[in-house]
């Protein structure tokens, strides 16, 4: 409130006098660190935090010592955590104490999300940018900058302050890219797919002169959830969903390009990685999916719908549902756009939540309504019925937007992402993570499933799920428990048995687990239930060089078994981490 007061009062001159000279006053105290460091910096309305995952795994399969700095975390080389700031990029002091650290730890780049809000208050400046990147240009921070133009003068601020040998990246597909091809640079990029309407106005214009990176054949599967596209004669197959995300590839690929990385480092680089923190990311894969993801502008909104929409129904369902959980947040910011938020959500999804997102000191409920009334809106402008449900709480919001989920429906969180809070009036700080918070729901309902069987001409093959190692295990062994299809007589004595195994490795540990329980079936007669771990090495210990468990089994007498298994083999064992973080193996069984 007092911060807002003296925003008022004071002249906006000596606001900006203020900014600058404390970017100055952090650049003399950490010794102007970017002078020996090569600076990326990435702008653009939507995509940032995106775009510098990518080029910091470029760079480092390269062999690049790299820092790197957006939305999601904070990294310096190996170290990485998490920017729990709630600011994408940090004050002046905190950016140049940034980069000192990043110098002094032996980095050759530091990788920095650029944004409107920080160039207005100076804190680009001080720092020597030798490429600047932008990605894409929608409505975003009017009401701080004033209008849309403006905002679109602040991104060009990156461009103009890039230094010696000058290197600019621009999306060609975007209706603004003309504008930031026209800065002066030593040399220059445009990527894309062909699709946008911007065409350079003169070609012999000097300015526009740049090297074009472009995308063909680019299409995403949707049996596989990633995308393929082709540069040249090397073809890209990433674990992202969505054709923005091409767009993002594009970007950074051209950064590498710029440094003189080949295409097939990109290549071998983009294709390791697996996903990018609350953006379109895959928390729940069955019965239904259930992606968390950052969007909350209209744009953004707008195309993670339109992706998840394409993606085909689990279970070949004609009726699968797209259920949208989204708010917006207050503290004044681009009010303009609740509406249109209800808007696209009532003409993409078939059930809406709306909910918290970050009010700061407005009224939550009074944001929910002007984003509901965008929804109620558009149904009668367009005579189309949506539910809709208005729910103050976020995380009972999820829970029941968890319970209307249906095998092959899509869920589709917005507005969070990876941030670690939601901001509350008063300058409070509530922590929050939608990902956890939707996989302790989605256990609470109890519809996890532990175990499938799988077709086998001659043997049994069991494929097991766990949200933990421990689960893992213990779910593997209920699937092998059921499939023996035991008898169990009149006696409801319960039984318990100590079990400690020791082997080489985590795929070991599992044959040999479930092997000492075959066994233990076999010679008393007895089904385990559940097991209880008191320990559990997933991994060879410090001088061992042996995976190990401790534990106790739970289970009851039997008169016989209806299956017959006679040995857990290793053949085809499979075992893996998925995208949602949770655990997967597949078990032959001899019968």
């Amino acid at each position: 409130m007092i911060k807002n007061i003296a925003k008022k009062l004071i002249p906006s001159f000596l606001v900006s006098w203020y900014h600058f000279f404390l970017a100055f006053c952090g650049a003399i105290l950490y010794r102007f660190p970017s002078k020996s460091l090569k600076v990326v910096g990435v702008t653009g309305t939507n995509g940032k935090s995106t775009v510098i995952e990518l080029i910091t795994k470029i760079f480092e399969k390269a062999g690049y010592k790299i820092a790197s700095l957006s939305s999601i975390k904070f990294k310096i080389r190996e170290k990485e955590w998490s920017n729990l700031l709630k600011q994408t990029m940090p004050g002046r002091f905190q950016l140049q104490k940034f980069l000192r650290k990043a110098l002094d730890s032996g980095c050759q780049y530091a990788i920095l999300e650029v944004t409107s809000e920080g160039i207005k208050q100076y804190r680009h400046k001080f720092i020597n940018f030798d490429i600047s990147v932008f990605t894409n240009l929608t409505p975003e921070h009017i009401e701080a900058h004033g209008s849309f133009e403006k905002y679109k003068e602040a991104k060009g601020k990156l461009f103009q302050s890039l230094k010696g040998r000058r290197i600019s990246i621009v999306n060609l597909d975007d209706e603004a890219a003309g504008y930031f091809l026209n800065f002066p640079a030593d040399e220059k990029y445009g990527y894309g797919l062909g699709t946008g309407s911007w065409q350079p106005a003169d070609e012999e214009n000097d300015e526009l002169v740049y090297k074009q990176v472009r995308a063909t054949n680019y299409f995403w599967m949707l049996e596989r959830e990633g995308i393929t596209f082709w540069i040249e004669k090397t073809q890209f197959k990433l674990n992202l969903l969505g054709e923005f995300n091409i767009y993002n590839a594009l970007a950074a690929i051209c950064v590498g390009l710029s440094q003189a990385i080949s295409l097939e480092i990109c290549k071998s680089a983009l294709e390791e990685i697996e996903g990018i923190p609350g953006r379109m990311e895959l928390v729940i894969s069955k019965p239904f999916k259930v992606f968390v993801d950052y969007a909350f502008t209209p744009a953004a909104l707008e195309k993670v719908y339109k992706t998840i929409k394409k993606l085909g129904p689990e279970l070949n369902k004609s009726d699968s549902k797209m259920i949208c959980v989204l708010g917006a947040a207050g503290g004044g910011r681009d009010k303009w756009k609740r509406p249109i938020l209800g808007k696209l959500a009532s003409q993409h999804c078939d059930r809406i939540f709306i909910t918290n997102e970050d009010p700061y000191d407005e009224d939550p409920m009074k944001i929910i309504e002007e984003v509901a009334n965008g929804v109620e809106g558009a149904a009668a402008d367009e005579d189309i019925s949506v539910p809709l449900h208005r729910i103050l709480d976020r995380k009972e919001a999820i829970r029941v937007a968890l319970k209307f989920a249906e095998p092959g429906d899509k869920l589709i969180i917005t507005g969070k992402g990876s941030e670690p809070w939601i901001c509350v009036a008063g300058g409070k700080k509530i922590p929050w993570d939608d990902k956890k918070i939707v996989r302790e729901e989605f256990q609470n309902l109890n519809l996890w499933k532990k175990y499938e069987i799988l077709e086998h001409k001659a043997d049994l093959k069991i494929k097991a799920f766990g949200s933990t190692k421990k689960e893992l295990f213990s779910n593997a062994l209920s699937g092998m428990e059921e499939s023996m299809k035991p008898k169990i007589g009149k006696s409801e004595q319960k039984i318990s048995r100590e079990i400690k195994i020791t082997s080489l490795d985590l795929s070991a540990l599992l044959v040999d687990f479930l092997s000492e329980i075959l066994y233990l079936n076999q010679v008393n007669k007895e089904v385990y239930s559940s097991v209880k771990f008191r320990k559990f090495s997933d991994s060879p210990s410090m001088g061992s060089g042996q995976a190990n468990l401790e534990g106790e089994l739970f289970g009851q007498k039997v008169k016989n078994f209806g299956e017959d298994i006679k040995a857990v083999t290793h053949h085809d064992l499979n075992i893996r981490q998925r995208t949602d973080d949770t655990w997967e193996a597949t078990v032959l069984f001899d019968i």
